[in-house]
């Protein structure tokens, strides 16, 4: 796959996850460890922690107090 079109598939894959992000509440599905894992996703695809949706995330993750661990 060229780099190109490698770009534009990551392109393709941020929007749909932020398209499924929870605006008011911030995580996906309201679910801490599905949120835990798209916020690494993103910031491993070169997001930066400061892009307003994942920094919503990133506060809000911060703030949760683990129930469990997988």
């Amino acid at each position: 796959m060229s780099r190109l079109r490698r770009a534009e598939a990551i392109g393709r894959l941020k929007r749909q996850l932020y398209a499924e992000q929870d605006r008011k509440e911030g995580l996906w599905q309201d679910n801490a460890g599905i949120s835990a894992l798209v916020v690494h996703a993103l910031l491993v695809s070169g997001e930066s922690p400061q892009h307003p949706l994942l920094a919503r995330a990133i506060a809000k993750l911060v703030k949760l107090k683990p129930a469990r661990t997988y």
